[in-house]
């Protein structure tokens, strides 16, 4: 049992512990442009590939979150791991990853910066400095765990009504009934590429279903490669996100069809910083992980709300090492134990009392036999003494013979109940 126990600690610490561990730790993987593939994967894998590389962005007042109130949120939003450092002056945070969203889901003066990972931990996110003159937008956070990053594609190799998917989380802040279930959404459609940029950059257009919350979310071939990301929902012909950014009009397709937009993933590149990691600090005194729980009160009928959980990941560590110490401790306490045991046999000092001795009938019964208990009494008194020293059949008599004194039900033992490698008897037993 100790060492059962011992072995359910270990696996308790080796969850979380597993994930920190990378057979390329120190190297910084980079976001990887593949070569054009030929052959289509199963969209089931491509919506595993997306689910693992997005994340929500969340624009949050901590204690509007913590009390329930409807301004807990100002954005909410989705983004792409695009990349990972490996943080080696930071061994509880060893990991730096970077998001890339759009500009009007990352910005925000008044709320703080969150970034949920598809595990659920909620990290604290921390605007780039780097600029775009698109819709684009960087973000950072800290991680003591490993998460997969974006493998990005080329967008110009995007043939039209060629099959497309869009990643994200909906969250409809501005509808009159606010609807923020944010769970990961996978939707299929066909793209269309633009001949001109349009306004803020967006340039790819398709039929894909998209929600409020998803902008800032994956726009994958079907491959599982990033090709743009999604930042404009559906809307009227007439409207001014289908302008092209010079001012000349608008694509002719817009006016057919109504088609959520995206931004080619070649506008990053051609834009993005050389070296994104560098100057890039954790601030002092700042919670990093937090997690989320769901909670129900039925009572008043408010169904489940979202509550910051604010736990810090360096307190589970010391509580999950002392309660690991705990189990050793008692677990080696179980091994000592077990190697002080007596090698003797145990020995029962109760006595079973018969109904026969209730009803006042004779003990002597030659049909009674001793109990176990005696037998194991006598056998272990016959061991003993021999131990002692007395090497003699009349010694060992002597002794038997003041066991039966002290135990009244089994006075008449029958010489054929002691059998033993040495028999003994009372040699006062008139029957032998």
């Amino acid at each position: 049992m100790p060492l059962i126990l011992a072995c359910i600690g270990s696996l308790f610490l080796e969850l979380p512990v597993q994930a920190l561990v990378s057979s390329n730790s120190d190297k910084t993987p980079t976001p990887t442009v593949s070569p054009t593939q030929s052959v289509a994967l199963p969209e089931g894998i491509i919506r595993d590939k997306a689910r693992l590389i997005s994340v929500r962005v969340l624009s949050v007042d901590r204690k509007e979150w913590n009390a329930n109130t409807i301004g807990t949120f100002e954005v909410s939003g989705s983004g792409i791991l695009l990349k990972v450092n490996t943080v080696k002056t930071s061994p509880h945070l060893p990991y730096l990853y970077l998001v890339l969203t759009n500009d009007h889901v990352a910005k925000s003066s008044t709320k703080e910066s969150y970034i949920q990972t598809h595990d659920g931990l909620i990290h604290k996110g921390f605007l780039h400095p780097a600029k775009f003159d698109a819709d684009l937008r960087l973000l950072y956070f800290y991680s003591p765990y490993r998460y997969e990053t974006a493998t990005l594609g080329k967008s110009s190799n995007l043939k039209e009504n060629e099959k497309i998917y869009v990643a994200g989380f909906p969250c409809q802040l501005t509808s009159r009934e606010m609807s923020c279930p944010a769970e990961f959404t996978f939707t299929q459609g066909e793209v269309f590429i633009f001949d001109q940029l349009l306004v803020d950059g967006y340039q790819i257009g398709y039929t894909n279903e998209t929600k409020e919350g998803m902008s800032g979310g994956a726009v994958l071939n079907t491959q599982g490669q990033v090709v743009a990301i999604n930042g404009r929902g559906k809307a009227e012909s007439n409207n001014s996100q289908y302008s092209y950014a010079d001012g000349s009009g608008s694509p002719e397709i817009t006016q057919q069809k109504s088609l959520a937009l995206g931004i080619p993933i070649k506008t990053y590149l051609n834009n993005a910083p050389t070296n994104p990691f560098d100057k890039l600090s954790p601030p002092k005194g700042v919670e990093y992980v937090y997690y989320t729980q769901q909670t129900s009160n039925s009572n008043n009928g408010e169904g489940n709300k979202n509550q910051f959980n604010l736990t810090n990941l360096d307190f589970i560590r010391v509580l999950a090492g002392i309660i690991l110490l705990l189990i050793l401790l008692i677990s080696l306490i179980g091994i000592l134990m077990l190697i002080n045991q007596p090698k003797g046999r145990k020995i029962s000092h109760k006595s079973k009392t018969t109904n026969d001795s209730r009803k006042g009938k004779n003990s002597t019964n030659e049909n009674h036999k001793p109990t176990q208990s005696v037998y194991q009494l006598l056998y272990a008194l016959n061991e003993e003494q021999i131990k002692l020293g007395a090497k003699t059949s009349d010694d060992i008599a002597q002794l038997i013979y003041l066991v039966k004194l002290i135990t009244p039900t089994n006075q008449n033992l029958k010489q054929a109940d002691l059998k033993d490698d040495n028999q003994v008897v009372d040699p006062n037993d008139t029957q032998q």
